[in-house]
């Protein structure tokens, strides 16, 4: 699986050289069949951390977004439903959790819950939402543009497919692996991060997957935008 990620030109107006910083997360969660499923937050959480979830579910079935939460990407489909949600936190949360509501489906789910600092600290603190949607494949691509000449940014990329075979990162555009989560419910399923600084005036690059069989994936790239 492969997400590409083009980053415009940008002017010398921001930046500074801080970026978004990965922080951690809280800790995997897999499971059976359940209307609900409970998502940790990382031990430690800040005022201002931008927190996402990532979510997957094996075979049919559909996630209800949480109050308070943002969709990064919701994809209700027959074949391997994902959500990615995310929130500004307000600095309480540390070592508590929420429950995400699901309907019926048929094997397993599983999730987990990634935390930023050093976010924008108002509105959207990301640009360029691109997702790559299902098929069965083991490498697929997909490019996006950053247009923003404001932020240096941190590339994030979040990989699901509905199988726990081997992946390796094949990138070779400098991103790095921050989590990489299989479970070891039923038919399976495996879920993992990409990240990578990108600077003003640099392309973001490919962030890239390869699994050792095809089977139903979905990618989502976006970019978090720096605290000036």
């Amino acid at each position: 699986m492969v997400l590409n990620g083009l980053s415009k030109q940008h002017s010398n107006s921001g930046g500074g050289g801080n970026y978004p910083v990965y922080e951690g997360s809280g800790a995997f969660k897999a499971q059976g069949a359940a209307s609900s499923i409970v998502i940790e937050y990382p031990t430690t959480v800040n005022e201002d951390d931008i927190v996402i979830i990532q979510l997957s579910i094996s075979g049919t079935g559909s996630f209800t977004t949480p109050s308070g939460w943002s969709v990064i990407n919701n994809n209700n489909t027959s074949q391997m439903p994902t959500l990615s949600i995310w929130k500004r936190a307000s600095g309480t949360e540390g070592g508590s959790s929420v429950s995400v509501a699901t309907s019926t489906f048929s094997t397993a789910t599983c999730g987990i819950m990634y935390r930023f600092s050093g976010c924008i600290s108002t509105g959207t603190p990301f640009d360029y939402i691109v997702t790559l949607g299902l098929g069965s494949r083991s490498v697929t691509s997909i490019n996006y543009t950053n247009i923003d000449n404001t932020y240096n940014g941190l590339g994030v990329a979040l990989f699901h497919q509905d199988d726990n075979v081997g992946w390796t990162n094949t990138g070779t555009d400098g991103y790095t692996e921050a989590s990489n989560q299989q479970t070891g419910v039923s038919s399976d399923l495996r879920i993992a991060l990409q990240i990578k600084d990108v600077d003003l005036n640099t392309t973001a690059g490919e962030a890239e997957y390869t699994a050792t069989a095809n089977d139903n994936t979905v990618a989502t790239s976006i970019l978090l935008k720096q605290e000036l």
